[in-house]
C-alpha cells in the first residue's frame, strides 16, 4: 500500500514534453485523512493524550479500505 499518495495534487500541461507533470503533491492523503479523523476525535470531547496516534491509525484503516 502507498502511503504518499498526494491528497492535492497539482499538474500542468504547460510543458508539451512532459504531458501531466507533477508540480505539487500538497500533502499526502494519509496526512488529510489522519487530519479529519482528529477533527472528529477532538469534537467528539476524546482525550487530547491519544488523538495523534488514534488518528493515524484511523488513517491507515481508510487507506487500506480504500484499496480494496
Amino acid at each position: 500500500m502507498e502511503h504518499n499518495i498526494p491528497a492535492f495534487p497539482f499538474t500542468s500541461n504547460a510543458d508539451e514534453s512532459k504531458p501531466n507533470q507533477l508540480l505539487s503533491t500538497g500533502m499526502t492523503l494519509k496526512d488529510y485523512f489522519a487530519a479529519a479523523a482528529l477533527t472528529g476525535y477532538l469534537a467528539a470531547g476524546a482525550s487530547q493524550e491519544n488523538g495523534v496516534v488514534w488518528s493515524y491509525r484511523t488513517a491507515e484503516r481508510m487507506l487500506k479500505e480504500r484499496a480494496k
